[in-house]
């Protein structure tokens, strides 16, 4: 079936206030793992590969990959985890309102 066809044809049955619930799912097990010292990284990049990741994995095709997620035990000395970078100042990306 081409690709555009079988997205097509999928049941999206969740609301547009169930894809905050699936942050939160994604969150609350990132807190978990991170309880028992493990560390996670949520992974957009995955959904692309849909197709491939079902057929290893044997999900259904009405299905959706939301996102992928790599658990491990951390390494704290590899190169790739000395990175630090700024972050932006919160005053220039929340607006509090009505809080006086």
């Amino acid at each position: 079936m081409p690709k555009d066809q079988a997205l097509d044809s999928r049941d999206y049955n969740l609301g547009q206030g169930n894809w905050a619930d699936v942050g939160m799912y994604i969150q609350t097990i990132m807190l978990a793992a991170r309880g028992l010292g493990l560390e996670t990284c949520p992974q957009a990049a995955w959904v692309p590969y849909q197709e491939a990741v079902f057929r290893q994995l044997g999900v259904p095709a009405d299905q959706i990959l939301v996102t992928g997620m790599s658990i491990g035990y951390p390494k704290h000395n590899a190169i790739e985890n000395t990175l630090v970078s700024d972050r932006e100042d919160i005053a220039n990306v929340v607006k509090y309102s009505g809080f006086d």
